[in-house]
């Protein structure tokens, strides 16, 4: 009995205890769970004064636009008190036209495949009393829902009134500045804002969707020179690496640039700065602006400076050339202009090459190299002639109008360095009626007719020039010609005491550089090639009244054959090679435009050099001029009458 009244206690000792440890546990949960809801309270309330705290207005509204909560900044931009927003109509706020960019901006936001995470942004003006603010709006819609199971939405509106005052104001400096300022991307596209003066410049209306890079530069590329391209292609890798290589390659980007804009030559000043962020170049700041008039003086003053030294250059060469050279370009030069304006004025392109090369001679003479340099382009244009007959006629005009405003300077030139070196009228008097009284005095004496006519050419010599003076003029042409045609030559003279009339000086010089030329480049081999350094032998002598000029040289020789296929090219013989004789071949050179070479240069290959000595060899009482082959090279050999007039 007694064992049964304990377990019985034991029983209801453990009840007592099992209840009491649930009681403990309940009242720990209640504990916590108040906790948690004060924490919660806490951290809404927190929520709520950060919310209020908010520069920016802070809505949240239902789908149906009724506010359920709004900020204190709200309630004091609009003046609305805390407790009047509840269930407020929030497209009140805007006028009609606002309110539908609202509500449609709204509706994007409320489509079931809107992302809960994404916001959408946006700028609208709101009217707040009698004065219009520019807001940046913030949509989010939000995970919890409403009773009717509607979305719910926040909304955050920040004043960006000021930042649009100062970005009209900024536009307005841009406006008033004549500069062109933009940023660029990697692309070269515009990004943000830029001067209005930038859309004058480049002459586009739809400059943000064009790429600076592209218009400014690639479409550009042939007014670049080859170190702006380069700095063009480094400004684009600099985009993304480290500030310090764009400072390294600024120093090569263009700093002027020729750019073309609807027809018009615009030159434009540039500078480059790197926008960078935690030391990478991100982006290009460009401040562009029109230099055009300053390039343009620039150029004006290059032009004269270049007009000045082209004056010195023909004044030294001029003052530097013999007396008798000069008084034969002045007396050759209106004929070889006579004809060149006459082949001008009837479209006679064989005579206007023959005058053109005629002229070039004159001008070689003295050695103003870059009026000859002019010319010989002429001469290739006109070889090459494709022009239409309109583009024909203009370009000949341009030859006539520029070599008759050379000569201009240089005849003017000319007349004042022979005005220097003048000979006395007086003198030139006596030595005519010191002539003349020994005529006279000759016919007196009976003297026997070989002395006699012996004696007459002593007088007719008197104011001859030598030979030999020509040495030194050759010389240095034949020197530098071999030097431009990488080649080595020698030149010796054997004329003795031979002199020629003064009337032949312009003659001799052009012929001997002709012939001159031709050896070098036609008959002599490269240095590499030679087996022996190049020779030139130049011989005159005198028979009776004629003078008689030989230049034989030590090279290849006359290629008969390849003389002979261009020939046969030209269709100025049928006969095959084996019917011709060696001197009916080589009298192929003689004709006009006839050259073996497939490109002119400015020493040789139009084919005009011999044919025109030729011409002029049998004007002056020659034959002509008589091409050989010898043991050794080649030669060239002529006679010609050596005075001017036939003394009584």
């Amino acid at each position: 009995m007694s064992n049964n009244s304990s377990s019985a206690e034991d029983l209801t000792t453990k009840s007592d205890s099992h209840a009491s440890d649930e009681q403990n546990l309940i009242a720990q949960n209640l504990r916590a769970s108040h906790k948690i809801l004060e924490a919660l309270s806490q951290s809404k309330e927190e929520t709520e004064l950060i919310i209020d705290r908010l520069h920016e207005m802070f809505f949240i509204i239902d789908h149906s636009g009724h506010v359920l909560k709004a900020n204190l900044s709200a309630s004091r931009i609009f003046g609305i008190p805390e407790e009047k927003w509840l269930r407020f109509d929030f497209a009140t706020l805007f006028t009609s036209e606002i309110r539908k960019i609202f509500w449609s901006k709204l509706n994007e936001v409320d489509q079931d495949d809107w992302d809960a995470n994404s916001v959408i942004n946006f700028e609208l003006p709101i009217k707040i009393g009698n004065v219009t603010q520019d807001y940046h709006w913030s949509i989010n819609k939000l995970s919890s829902r409403s009773r009717d199971g509607k979305h719910l939405f926040s909304i955050v509106a920040s004043d960006i009134t000021e930042i649009r005052q100062l970005e009209r104001q900024l536009s307005q400096i841009f406006s008033a500045v004549p500069l062109g300022i933009f940023i660029l991307d990697e692309e070269g596209y515009i990004v943000g804002p830029y001067s209005a003066f930038t859309r004058h410049i480049f002459g586009l209306h739809n400059l943000e969707q064009n790429s600076v890079f592209k218009i400014l530069f690639e479409d550009n590329v042939e007014n670049l020179t080859p170190v702006q391209r380069d700095g063009v292609a480094e400004m684009k890798l600099c985009i993304g690496e480290e500030e310090m290589w764009f400072q390294f390659a600024k120093e090569r980007f263009p700093k002027e640039v020729k750019f073309e804009r609807g027809g018009d030559i615009l030159y434009l000043g540039t500078q480059f700065h790197a926008i960078a962020k935690e030391g990478k170049v991100t982006n290009i700041l460009v401040v562009i602006s029109d230099i055009t008039e300053v390039v343009k003086m620039r150029m004006e003053n290059m032009d004269e400076n270049k007009q000045l030294q082209k004056k010195v250059r023909y004044y030294m060469c001029i003052e530097k050339a013999p007396v008798t050279t000069l008084e034969s370009i002045m007396q050759d030069y209106p004929r070889y202009e006579k004809q060149l304006y006459h082949g001008i004025a009837t479209t006679n392109i064989k005579d206007i090459k023959f005058a053109l090369h005629s002229i070039k001679s004159l001008f070689r003479a003295v050695d103003i190299n870059n009026l000859t340099e002019m010319i010989h382009g002429w001469e290739i244009n006109l070889e090459d002639n494709m022009m239409s007959s309109q583009e024909l006629d203009a370009f000949l005009h341009v030859i006539g109008k520029n070599l008759a405003g050379e000569w201009r300077e240089i005849s003017g030139m000319i007349t004042l360095a022979l005005d220097n070196h003048s000979i006395d009228p007086k003198e030139t008097d006596r030595l005519a009626e010191q002539k003349t009284d020994t005529y006279n005095l000759l016919e007196t004496l009976n003297l026997k007719a070989d002395l006699k006519e012996q004696i007459v050419n002593s007088i007719e010599k008197i104011g001859f020039h030598r030979c030999k003076d020509l040495e030194e003029f050759l010389k240095s042409y034949a020197e530098k010609t071999a030097t431009n045609l990488y080649k080595d030559v020698d030149i010796i003279f054997d004329w003795k005491d031979i002199t020629y009339s003064p009337h032949l000086e312009h003659f001799f010089r052009e012929s001997f550089m002709h012939l001159i030329t031709n050896v070098i480049d036609h008959g002599l081999p490269e240095k590499e090639k030679a087996k022996e350094r190049g020779k030139i032998n130049v011989k005159a002598w005198s028979d009776g009244r004629k003078i008689n000029l030989r230049i034989e040289d030590n090279g290849l020789g006359f290629d008969l054959l390849k003389i002979h296929s261009k020939a046969i090219q030209m269709n100025v013989t049928d006969k095959p090679l084996t019917d011709l004789s060696e001197e009916e071949v080589l009298k192929f050179l003689l004709l006009p435009s006839f050259s073996t070479k497939e490109v002119a240069t400015i020493h040789s290959g139009r084919g005009v050099g011999l044919s025109t000595i030729h011409e002029r060899v049998i004007e002056l009482g020659g034959e002509g001029l008589r091409i050989y082959n010898h043991e050794n090279g080649a030669g060239f050999e002529f006679s010609i009458k050596n005075f001017e007039e036939v003394a009584a």
